[in-house]
């Protein structure tokens, strides 16, 4: 019998750096799937606006990509937002097992930088696969 189960994905672990999202996928054993994804990061600090602005390099700039706005020595108040650019989009990894449906976590699979997916048999047999719960690979 097929372990087939449609809760969707759940976090499994999160913290500052990354996080971790799971959910089972459709195989005829318990068999998961899992999206690693980085937290974003601060975009980077245009120096030269800084500059301009009356700001050389130094400890203000850690403040800036903190979200703290600064004060120059002329009194001008810089916020992050007027040097700070987009965020940086962590890398995102998914993961999964052996399965002939990943569609449970396709939504959070979007968009990712690498896919390792596992695979037991080859194109040719793709029917017999199929109706076995399995993948197939080119």
């Amino acid at each position: 019998t097929r372990i087939s189960r449609r809760e969707g994905y759940w976090p499994i672990y999160q913290d500052n750096e990354i996080s971790v999202t799971s959910c089972h996928l459709n195989h005829k054993v318990e068999c998961f799937g899992y999206v690693v994804k980085e937290a974003d990061q601060p975009g980077h600090i245009d120096a030269a606006k800084c500059t301009a602005l009356g700001l050389p390099p130094g400890r203000a700039y850690k403040d800036l990509k903190e979200g703290r706005a600064v004060t120059t020595k002329a009194g001008v108040e810089i916020t992050p937002e007027e040097v700070i650019g987009p965020d940086i989009s962590g890398r995102k990894l998914v993961i999964l097992g052996d399965t002939c449906d990943p569609s449970c976590i396709a939504e959070v699979a979007q968009g990712a930088d690498l896919l390792v997916h596992e695979s037991t048999f080859h194109h040719k047999v793709h029917a017999f696969a199929l109706k076995e719960g399995h993948s197939t690979a080119h």
